[in-house]
């Protein structure tokens, strides 16, 4: 009797079962294109970050030279 009904369900004569995915196609991609995006902002600021520039900064070595430049001066002044 239990070997019967095991073989109900592992053998041949099991029922056929259709795979379906957890999420549709369409959520994958806009979840994948979010990351991408996600991945991308991350290491946009990261760059910016280590060039020590950002979106609306524009360039700062230029006051960066500059204030060496004061403070050489100023430190020749007090000399």
């Amino acid at each position: 009797m239990f070997l019967r009904t095991f073989r109900r369900h592992f053998g041949i004569s099991s029922r056929k079962v259709a795979v379906q995915t957890h999420l549709a196609w369409y959520w994958r991609w806009a979840l994948m294109t979010g990351l991408v995006a996600v991945v991308a902002a991350g290491g946009w600021f990261a760059w910016t970050a280590h060039t020590g520039t950002s979106a609306g900064d524009g360039d700062r070595k230029g006051t960066l030279a500059e204030l060496q430049e004061s403070v050489a001066t100023l430190e020749q002044e007090n000399t």
